[in-house]
């Protein structure tokens, strides 16, 4: 009897084993490393380098986690414009490019890099049309916009920057010689058509008051007009062509109820149509329309005493320096943007 009981145990425990191993073996089967062939690694990471880029740049021999260069060249009147364009999905998916321009001679005489590079011409914007490859730079940027008979580049240099923010944009002239006629830093720059025979116009957005004080998104954009100068083959602002002094009035229809509002800008000091004003917005595009002695009356009825300012005056130091530091000061006489009127 007990030969029987032992023979019993015996064979549940050789069952019980054999139960133990299958599990076990099961459970590293199920999660052992997969093994994947060299050919297929290769042909995922190319597809996936294909669908991230633009199209109309092959990056297809290029596999991740290196990064893809692409260089393509065009030729345009004697000129040879050369474009790098790099892209490294380790860095988020990101672009970087370099332009460079070699004359006639071979000599180069421009060059240039960013996060991506847009042509500034109408009917293109920097959604719908970067330059991507080298050839982009003729096809897309390239125009007699001074109306001289002489065909220009004009693009800009995109760093990401919110409205021009740390952009530059540039035309350059490509005839017999080649000249820089416009190398403008922190502004969003339009040109618009006036017609085939007369030089495009410019609107300039300067950006060299985002985040300058208060948030970024809601700082001043003040504009104003450039037109091209045959003297000085260059751009300048438009003088000649400014908005009208507004009406005491006005001005003080505009100053009313700011001194119930916080004037430093560490937050949202007045809200208007679900967005943030800053007080000193009205008097820039006041000083930006060739008007600065309004601006400065418009300060005085607006301002109130605040943690962010010691005084007024104080103010006054620090808003005419800003305005002193921005790219397109120089473009205009002093005696157009009136900064006597602040001191």
């Amino acid at each position: 009897m007990k030969n029987i009981q032992q023979k019993i145990s015996n064979k549940w425990t050789l069952v019980i084993l054999i139960i133990i191993g299958m599990i076990v073996v099961g459970c590293y089967i199920l999660n052992r490393p997969s093994i994947v062939s060299p050919t297929e690694s290769i042909s995922d990471a190319t597809s996936t380098v294909a669908e991230a880029t633009d199209s109309s740049v092959s990056y297809s021999k290029y596999i991740d986690p290196n990064p893809a260069t692409a260089t393509t060249t065009a030729t345009f009147n004697g000129y040879t414009i050369n474009l790098v364009r790099d892209y490294d999905r380790q860095d988020g998916g990101t672009y970087g490019e370099a332009v460079s321009i070699r004359g006639k001679e071979g000599r180069t005489i421009f060059t240039a890099s960013t996060a991506d590079f847009f042509t500034l011409l109408p009917g293109y914007t920097f959604e719908t049309a970067p330059i991507a490859t080298a050839k982009d730079f003729i096809t897309k940027s390239l125009k007699d916009v001074t109306a001289d008979g002489i065909p220009d580049l004009t693009f800009v240099a995109n760093t990401g920057g919110a409205d021009g923010c740390c952009s530059t944009n540039y035309v350059i002239e490509l005839g017999a010689s080649s000249t820089v006629l416009m190398n403008l830093e922190d502004s969003r720059v339009n040109f618009v058509s006036n017609g085939n025979d007369k030089p495009m116009g410019v609107q300039a957005i300067d950006g060299h008051y985002v985040c300058w004080i208060t948030d970024c998104a809601d700082s001043p954009r003040p504009t104003t007009v450039l037109l091209f100068d045959k003297k000085t083959r260059g751009y300048v602002i438009n003088t000649a062509e400014q908005k009208a002094a507004p009406t005491s009035a006005v001005i003080a229809a505009q100053a009313k109820g700011w001194t119930a509002y916080d004037w430093a800008g560490t937050g949202c000091s007045k809200e208007h149509n679900n967005g943030c004003l800053m007080p000193w917005a009205y008097a820039l595009d006041l000083v930006y329309s060739g008007n600065a002695q309004a601006a400065r009356k418009y300060i005085d009825l607006a301002w109130k005493s605040n943690d962010q300012f010691k005084s007024e005056d104080d103010f006054l130091s620090v808003f005419t320096s800003q305005i002193q530091s921005s790219s397109l000061y120089n473009l205009a006489p002093a005696s157009f943007w009136g900064l006597q009127y602040f001191k």
